[in-house]
Order: C-alpha cells, then sequence, then structure tokens
C-alpha cells in the first residue's frame, strides 16, 4: 500500500501533511481556479497536479483518522471539478459526505455536489440527492446554505419539467408545472406565475380540458394582474367554448370587457361565438347578448373598421339588426279597418325607410354582410309591393273608381317598391360578380331579381373574395 511505503520512509504524517500543503500551494500557484464555461470537455491535469493528486491519494490511505483527511479530500475534489473531471469530482465529493458529514467541508462539498451534477445535466439526480442532503440530520445545513439547497431543487426542477415539454409530453409537463407552483408558489411568485400558465397551456395540449380549465381559472384569481393575463383569459374563453360552458364564457367576457382585457373585434368574435352555440343549443338564438354585442359594436365602430374581423363583425350584428327589424315589420299585415291599414301602413313606410338606412350603413363595409343588406332589403320591398298590390278595394267604390284605385296604388306603391327591390338585387349580383365574391346572399339577391322584373340580371359564378 502506499501509505505503508511512507511509513517504511519514516515519513510522519505530519511531514506528509507539510509536503501536501505545499504542493497544494504550488498547484494552485501554477494553474488558476475555476471551471470555464467555454471548455467543453476534461482538461487534462498538469505534472504537479498529477503529483498532488498521487499524494492526497496516498494520504488517506495511510492516514484514514486523520483530522486533516477532510479537507485534503475536498481539495481533491475540488481539483477534480477545476479540471472539468465531473465524474471523479461528483465520485469524491459523494464520498467524502459520507464520511467526514459533520465536518465544515462537507457542507460546501454538498453545494459543489448539487454543482457539478447539474453540469452533468442530472437533473432527475439532483432532485434524489439535494431532497437526501436536506434530510441528512448529520450535515446539520446552516439556514443560509438550506436555502440554497432549496433554491437548486427548485431550478432543477423547473428545467426537468420545461424538457419534458420540449419532448412534448404534455400531460407529464403539465402536472409538473402545477406540481411545482403547489411546492414553491409561496417562495418564488414570479417562476410559479409562469408555471401556473405553463400548466394551463400543456394540460390543454394533452386533451385534458377540465384541468386545463381549471388551472387558467386558478391563475386568474392567483395572478389578477399578470402580463399573462390576457392571453389566459382567451385561452379560458376557448375551453369555455370547447367544453360547452357558455354561462361561464358570457361572464368571462363581461369582465374582460370592463378591465379592457381585449380588444373590440376579440370581444365581438367571442360574443358572436357563444350567441351561435347557444343558438344551436336550444334552437331559439340568443337575443340578449346578440343585443348587448350590438350596442358595443355601434359604440366602437370607428375602432371596428379598422381591423378586417372588426368589421365583419360589425356587418353581421348591423344585419341582425336589420333582420330583428324585418321580423317586426314582417308580423304587421295590412289588414282590418280602413282605418286601421292605413295606420299600418304608415307604419311599415316608416319601418321601410329605417331599414334602408340601415341597410345603407352596412353596404358602405362591404363584403359579404353587405350583400346580405342588399338581399335582405330587397326582399322587403318586395314583400311590400307584394302585400300593397293584395289590398282589398274599399267596398263602396264603383268598378271606374276601383280600376283607378288600383292603378293609383300600382303606380304610386307597387311599382316604386318592385323597382327598389329590383335595384338592390341588381347591385349585388353586379357587385359579387364584379369583386369575385360567392355566398349564398348572391343566390337570394338573383331571385329577388328575377321576381321584380321581366328580364333578371344573368346569374353568374364567381370566386371568392371578402370586400368590394
Amino acid at each position: 500500500m502506499a501509505g505503508e511505503g511512507y511509513r517504511d520512509s519514516k515519513l510522519s504524517e505530519k511531514s506528509f501533511r507539510l509536503a501536501l500543503v505545499s504542493l497544494s500551494k504550488t498547484v494552485h500557484e501554477l494553474n488558476p481556479k475555476g471551471v470555464s464555461e467555454e471548455t467543453e470537455g476534461a482538461i487534462p491535469f498538469t505534472k504537479e497536479e498529477t503529483l498532488f493528486a498521487k499524494a492526497v491519494e496516498s494520504y488517506l490511505s495511510a492516514f484514514p483518522k486523520s483530522d486533516y483527511c477532510p479537507e485534503v479530500a475536498f481539495d481533491l475534489a475540488l481539483l477534480n471539478f477545476e479540471r472539468r473531471h465531473f465524474d471523479s469530482a461528483r465520485e469524491k465529493l459523494a464520498e467524502g459526505i459520507n464520511l467526514y458529514p459533520q465536518h465544515a467541508v462537507s457542507k460546501r462539498s454538498a453545494l459543489l455536489l448539487l454543482d457539478v451534477l447539474n453540469r452533468q445535466k442530472s437533473y432527475a439526480e439532483i432532485l434524489t440527492v439535494g431532497r437526501g442532503l436536506l434530510n441528512d440530520p448529520r450535515l446539520s445545513l446552516a439556514a443560509s446554505q438550506r436555502r440554497e439547497v432549496v433554491r437548486v431543487l427548485r431550478e432543477t426542477e423547473l428545467k426537468s419539467v420545461a424538457l419534458l415539454e420540449e419532448e412534448k409530453e404534455y400531460e407529464a409537463a403539465g402536472r409538473g408545472y402545477l406540481r411545482y407552483f403547489e411546492s414553491y408558489g409561496a417562495m418564488d411568485p414570479k417562476s410559479s406565475e409562469k408555471a401556473l400558465f405553463n400548466a394551463g397551456v400543456n394540460l390543454d395540449r394533452a386533451g385534458l380540458e377540465g384541468q386545463a380549465l381549471s388551472a387558467r381559472e386558478h391563475f386568474l384569481k392567483a395572478y389578477p394582474k399578470s402580463p399573462f393575463r390576457k392571453e389566459v383569459e382567451e385561452n379560458l374563453l376557448n375551453l369555455y367554448v370547447r367544453t360547452g360552458n357558455l354561462e361561464s364564457e358570457e361572464a368571462l367576457l363581461s369582465t374582460m370587457r370592463v378591465q379592457k382585457g381585449i380588444p373590440a373585434f376579440q370581444y365581438l368574435s367571442y360574443s358572436l361565438r357563444v350567441a351561435d352555440l347557444r343558438s344551436r343549443r336550444t334552437g331559439a338564438p340568443s337575443s340578449l347578448l346578440l343585443a348587448n354585442a350590438y350596442q358595443f359594436a355601434i359604440k366602437h365602430q370607428v375602432a371596428l373598421k379598422k381591423d378586417p374581423s372588426g368589421a365583419d363583425a360589425l356587418g353581421r350584428l348591423r344585419h341582425w339588426k336589420l333582420e330583428e327589424k324585418a321580423k317586426e315589420f314582417h308580423a304587421l299585415r295590412l289588414a282590418g279597418t280602413q282605418q286601421r291599414m292605413e295606420k299600418i301602413l304608415t307604419r311599415k313606410l316608416t319601418m321601410l325607410k329605417e331599414m334602408e338606412t340601415q341597410a345603407t350603413k352596412q353596404i358602405s363595409l362591404g363584403g359579404e354582410w353587405g350583400l346580405a343588406a342588399m338581399a335582405s332589403t330587397a326582399a322587403v320591398f318586395r314583400e311590400m309591393a307584394s302585400e300593397v298590390e293584395s289590398v282589398p278595394i274599399p267596398p263602396a267604390l264603383s268598378d271606374s273608381e276601383a280600376k283607378e284605385y288600383r292603378e293609383r296604388i300600382k303606380e304610386s306603391l307597387v311599382r316604386p317598391f318592385n323597382e327598389k327591390a329590383f335595384s338592390l338585387s341588381s347591385r349585388c349580383v353586379e357587385l359579387a360578380d364584379r369583386h369575385k365574391i360567392v355566398s349564398s346572399w348572391v343566390t337570394k339577391c338573383h331571385d329577388q331579381a328575377s321576381l321584380s322584373s321581366e328580364n333578371p340580371p344573368p346569374a353568374r359564378q364567381v370566386a371568392d373574395s371578402s370586400s368590394f
């Protein structure tokens, strides 16, 4: 054994120790300390370092119970660390902690061991070793050292979860982020905030909609002023729609608008989507939701017109309002006494003007909803012409008076209404043809034009476009 050789040469432990101290000083003076972050791979030992390493091994073997063993063993482990001999450093640090747990140098060894494992990207081992160090009663780590170990564990756990996300292990990543939030939320608010955000994203990607929804709702409660709030709200809205939780989506939409959490066009887009889903579920239109959305759209129409999505939503809501007015128009029938019919006719003529004004604003937006306004308004004028033409002649009129009455009605009301219907529907077909728009409204316009004229415009097949 090497130690026996030293004893044979009558080299005392004290002399050996002094020789090691001198050799250690030489090593550190000739070679700067520190691990270069730019250097890849192990750095070979110099002649002096090799001699020092062999001398330390001999000393530890010859004098295992010496009070100098913990320090010199650490020096050798540190040299291996500084020269990037990480496997050797790791082995010697772990051995030193196990052999000399109560020595002060072992506390330094504990933190250095975690550093070695981090450089080797052995994240699972960091978690195992770190928890073991915290729970080892022999070490008696100081409060500051325990905090440092906990910090390393936190950061390592976050790295481990991020790697799962990179590998598209979304369910495991989502659960890992949740675990991090629950474990370290109080001591690491900033990272925990991002962890809870990432938990919702990954659980959603994994198809765990219920858990993703819960994580995002928790996020909004825990971090109401987070810079991620808007994105979480939008993701949550999508989840509410996908899971059919329309009541929660409506409540969140109201909150978001009060807080100005989303742009106007996005708010309208979500509102319309909820209205569509509610309509499909109940079989009836969501009139209250659409009415609120319409009022909002009119208030913010200047801003909405600047965005294609906003303009589309504004057009759709204007058309909804036009259709609501048309339903009221259809419900009024020219029937009853002459006096009553005259009142109803006056009311319907007023409504026609109102609808024409609404339609003009809608048409100015262009696109499909402009065509829809022309088709719907043409249908109302066409209906009015037909209804007026069918009104019973007052019974007190003679045959000649009745004929004259019919002619006056035809010239003053029926013909103008039909001409208006034809003008709108023809313009609709012409614009669709010119701007290559495909829409069911074009077919309706062509039908209205056919009903309102003996020479309807020819049907044309046109291609897609979104605006005039």
